[in-house]
């Protein structure tokens, strides 16, 4: 990354610090912590995002637990075919109401994935980025609705519904991200 690409990483990783200074708790400051050092460590190239993701646990007293959460972690680490993405659901305004990241290995899943998921929250969210790593993928206005999903889809879309409507994220208020959950899991 160059020039105000790195200093949009920096921006961010000072707005992750005004955060840690008004975080209640000490695992919400811990958090916010780890997410500045993260921004400042792709400012500077130099994230890994397996070892970015066990520091921000570790940091923040959160136990690893089993081996399979530890494996599933350092995974991150290795190459794979398998491609990291970050959705951000926009309101109105262009305000990020939520974020989540999810994996898939075939290209056209993220797109699927992305427009399914604003369906989900269509009440509070009205539009999405979508960013492969540090590369813009797509933007949309447009939701799509229930359809025959895939198993592969349908638990990503799972989970990444439920850690949206768990988070602190605006999104998490959404009544019809509540109603999809429910429809989605069955039950």
């Amino acid at each position: 990354m160059s020039g105000s690409g790195d200093q949009d990483l920096l921006a961010l990783a000072e707005k992750a610090d005004r955060a840690a200074m008004v975080a209640q708790g000490q695992i919400a400051k811990q958090y916010w912590q780890g997410i500045a050092k993260e921004y400042r460590a792709r400012a500077a190239g130099e994230l890994n995002p397996g070892r970015a993701a066990i520091a921000i646990a570790e940091s923040a007293g959160v136990s690893l637990g089993s081996s399979q959460s530890l494996r599933g972690l350092k995974d991150l680490e290795q190459p794979s075919e398998a491609k990291w993405y970050r959705l951000y659901l926009k309101d109105r305004g262009g305000e990020t109401v939520g974020r989540a990241d999810f994996e898939t290995s075939d290209d056209a899943d993220p797109l699927i994935i992305a427009k399914i998921v604003l369906h989900a929250c269509s009440d509070v969210a009205c539009g999405y980025e979508l960013w492969a790593k540090d590369k813009f993928v797509d933007s949309s206005t447009e939701p799509l609705g229930p359809t025959d999903l895939q198993e592969n889809h349908r638990k990503i879309i799972a989970d990444m519904e439920i850690g949206l409507r768990d988070s602190a994220w605006l999104v998490a208020r959404s009544r019809k991200l509540l109603e999809e959950i429910e429809k989605l899991t069955g039950g």
